[in-house]
């Protein structure tokens, strides 16, 4: 073997709870949308920095505007639901809900894979902003709803689901 005056440390495996931590273990409960034990394991949550871009504009039609981010091609993607999740930019902090998938009652490409966010109590313009979404617990899957009457009484349920989510997380504090 040649060497090239580097040393190389051999560290002893890292255990939490008997379970040995690696990426490829973090990988797969991310893929499986277990982002409480993924956030144990990595000690943060698991979230997603990337520019605000626009949408359809269809959440702000039915009453929730969302903020879109696309998944860089090197980012390990969760598994498509609905999500409690903070969202951060310009040094504040928010809760909102987010949809981690395709839209399929708004959408007919089940490739095309994004997050929507809905911030909730927030209004303004993000286009073009870095936004940081960290995911923190995995309401429910996603799924097609008949009509947008549908959709729209299942994200109230959804917003409701985080903010309870939120009343009993009892790490920071967020606005809402």
């Amino acid at each position: 073997m040649e060497q090239i005056g580097r040393r190389a440390v051999i560290k002893d495996p890292v255990c939490q709870n008997g379970v040995t931590v690696s990426s490829s273990l973090i990988r797969r409960l991310t893929e499986e949308g277990d982002m409480e034990k993924a956030e144990e394991l990595l000690g943060r949550p698991y979230s997603l920095t990337s520019e605000v871009v626009h949408g359809k504009k269809l959440g702000r039609e039915l009453g929730f505007p969302t903020a879109n981010q696309r998944f860089p091609d090197n980012k390990i993607k969760l598994k498509n639901g609905i999500y409690a999740c903070i969202c951060r930019f310009d040094g504040e902090e928010y809760i909102g809900v987010a949809n981690v998938g395709s839209r399929p009652t708004v959408n007919g490409n089940a490739d095309d894979i994004n997050c929507e966010t809905h911030i909730i109590g927030y209004s303004g313009i993000l286009y073009g902003k870095k936004l940081e979404t960290s995911f923190l617990k995995r309401i429910r899957d996603e799924k097609r709803f008949c009509n947008k009457d549908e959709l729209k009484k299942a994200v109230d349920s959804d917003i409701k689901s985080a903010v309870d989510y939120f009343s009993k997380r009892t790490k920071g504090t967020t606005k809402q």
